[in-house]
């Protein structure tokens, strides 16, 4: 009897570590995110919080200075020239693709949505793995368009879409 009170006990510890781990992670918001929500305040919630932002203008800046590798998630929207682009692009293993960018640029993720789900959710999941990994520095090299495509349109950034036309 008293073996089946310990590990109840144990169990109950447990699961209260654990939970309150999950709820920590939920509630951490990255420093560069909270600067752009008192910012640029918007309607709706921001997906995976903990996914460091990038302002439209900072990485149209990076652009002609050709100081970001840019990665379109998805297939709608516009397509930055020289963008990595593809339907199956969130499938690539984040540890090839890293070693193939020059260490001095940027990674930038956008997608066609003004809330960055897609591409939020992929860079979440690209940078949890390079961190399992050990990769500490590809995974500060990561970024998320704040406003995916709609806010990269209005700043100005070229589409390839139109050039393909000629």
């Amino acid at each position: 009897m008293r073996q089946i009170i310990i590990f109840i006990k144990m169990a109950c510890i447990l699961i209260l570590l654990l939970t309150t781990r999950v709820i920590a992670q939920q509630n951490y918001i990255h420093p560069v995110n909270k600067v752009l929500m008192k910012l640029y305040p918007r309607p709706f919630k921001m997906t995976y919080p903990d996914v460091p932002r990038i302002t439209a203008r900072q990485a149209f800046m990076l652009y002609k200075k050709n100081g970001a590798f840019f990665i379109r998630i998805g297939i709608e929207g516009g397509i930055v020239p020289g963008a990595l682009y593809g339907k199956y692009i969130h499938k690539l293993n984040p540890y090839k693709l890293m070693r193939t960018i020059p260490k001095n640029q940027l990674v930038i993720l956008y997608c066609n949505w003004n809330n960055e789900g897609s591409s939020a959710r992929v860079a979440h999941d690209w940078i949890a793995k390079l961190k399992k990994h050990r990769y500490y520095q590809d995974a500060k090299r990561i970024r998320v368009v704040y406003g995916g495509w709609e806010e990269m349109r209005k700043i100005g950034f070229p589409d390839l879409r139109y050039w393909m036309c000629f």
